[in-house]
């Protein structure tokens, strides 16, 4: 089953059936947090249609406000690095986050990458800006995503590079996503490890929806009589 992760505020139904068109099984959709309240039931579009928020919170208390309003009407949660690096590493100890976007390259360091790796919290990589770049700059941001890639590997942390497509003009079929991969230096595994990775965490947030969650720093504990409580 093939992915793709498209950021859009409109035009479901059209990009679910262009995404289908293009080989994918699985669209997931990144809408604003405003919208969460208002979505479309989508049927019939010939893909299973994954609705989730892109979050861009600039202190770690509008982080943990958004996730804690966000988590439990979507099944995938993705907040953009603003640069900003007590955020950066508050997203990766936060597992309700299924995943921390970065830009180029250059953002990751070993101390986000210990506690991606030890939250199960993904990093992603959206791949516009090498697109958009050439020359010099290209091989540069190349060069960056590399060594991101590489240190976020010691980790075993996953790694989802995307595109984020706004319409159906930015969708790449998925053979041809996974050889632009290969044009930056990766094989197809990157690509099939980063299809798992999201299709687990979506899984698994459909399953356990918000009750699996635990706000970083609280311990749940049995009450003696089945039920569980708060330290």
């Amino acid at each position: 089953m093939s992915v793709v992760i498209c950021d859009v505020g409109s035009g479901f139904g059209v990009l679910a059936r262009e995404v289908g068109s293009l080989g994918y099984d699985r669209v997931v959709f990144l809408v604003d947090p405003g919208l969460l309240g208002d979505l479309p039931e989508l049927g019939g579009v010939g893909v299973d249609v994954v609705w989730g928020v892109l979050l861009e919170p600039g202190s770690v208390g509008e982080l943990k406000g958004l996730v804690g309003r966000c988590r439990d009407l979507v099944d995938f949660v993705v907040v953009r690095s603003l640069g900003v690096g007590e955020v950066d590493r508050a997203v990766v100890l936060d597992g309700r986050v299924d995943l921390l976007l970065v830009g180029g390259g250059g953002v990751v360091d070993y101390v986000l990458a210990r506690d991606a790796g030890e939250c199960g919290v993904g990093v992603g990589f959206d791949l516009k800006s090498l697109l958009d770049s050439r020359g010099y700059r290209r091989s540069l941001l190349v060069r960056r995503f590399r060594k991101d890639v590489e240190v976020l590997g010691r980790y075993g942390v996953d790694v989802v590079p995307c595109l984020l497509a706004g319409d159906r003009f930015d969708v790449k079929a998925a053979r041809d996503f996974r050889s632009l991969l290969g044009v930056f230096g990766f094989d197809g595994g990157l690509f099939d490890s980063s299809r798992e990775f999201i299709l687990e965490r979506v899984e698994f947030n459909r399953e356990v929806g918000g009750s699996g969650f635990v706000e970083p720093g609280v311990e749940v504990v049995d009450d003696g009589d089945g039920g569980v409580g708060d330290v």
